[in-house]
């Protein structure tokens, strides 16, 4: 039986994918990103560098059909992440060339920034389609520091550690408590392994999707040497 691959974009916007000449799209500056994400993480709980992706990117990524959205688990140094992450967008026939190109060369920048900020040396990174509420409960990762950007899709929620403090254990969260990294903004969150009382971890979330018909693209990015004794990966 053959397995059909659809989507609910409008003919003419499939087309795009294909059709359009390769865009011009310029990278984020990894300067700009250390400096503000570094000086936030020195005393804070994450460093954010705002973004928004480039129109066109974020068009290409939206009308891409959910079975053509790539997934990986890759551990090494960043320098290889470019090559296995072109290699797994083409296994999974995601985009036309510019967008696997421009994809793999975003995270390869991610990953150099992550090493730069932290040190770490090799790095566990993961790419995941996300169709369910994946994490549903407010928590802190068992990591030193963990790197997330949502390419599409509502992106991670977080509780400001003041409010974290304040609250009660047990109680639901109220809604004003409650933040949310815009898609394309580059987080990177101190893990139980990094808080001390004057610097907490990050409480987050992943954001409720199960049932919208919503498929998020999620990339995080750790230190390889946080899993070397087998722990499990919490999935955001």
């Amino acid at each position: 039986m053959t397995s059909l691959c659809l989507s609910s974009a409008p003919l003419g916007r499939q087309r795009f994918l294909c059709d359009e000449p390769v865009p011009d799209i310029s990278p984020f500056c990894e300067k700009t990103a250390h400096r503000i994400m570094a000086a936030a993480l020195e005393n804070g709980a994450a460093g954010f560098f705002p973004r928004q992706l480039d129109k066109v990117v974020a068009h290409a990524l939206e009308y891409t059909p959910d079975c053509n959205l790539p997934e990986m688990r890759v551990i090494g140094p960043s320098s290889g992440m470019a090559a296995a992450v072109e290699e797994v967008c083409r296994d999974a026939a995601f985009g036309p060339a510019w967008l696997r190109v421009w994809l793999a060369q975003d995270i390869l920048a991610l990953g150099r920034l992550f090493q730069a900020i932290t040190g770490a040396k090799e790095l566990l990174v993961r790419l995941e389609a996300i169709r369910t509420d994946a994490c549903r409960r407010f928590h802190a990762d068992h990591v030193h520091h963990r790197l997330t950007c949502t390419y599409r899709g509502p992106g991670t929620q977080w509780i400001h550690p003041d409010m974290a403090t304040e609250w009660e254990q047990g109680k639901a969260w109220p809604a004003s408590a409650i933040r949310q990294v815009q898609t394309g903004t580059v987080t990177i969150m101190r893990g139980r392994r990094a808080e001390t009382v004057q610097k907490p971890a990050l409480l987050h979330r992943s954001p409720p999707v199960a049932g919208s018909g919503i498929t998020r693209l999620f990339l995080a990015i750790d230190d390889a040497t946080d899993h070397d004794n087998g722990d499990g990966i919490i999935p955001e």
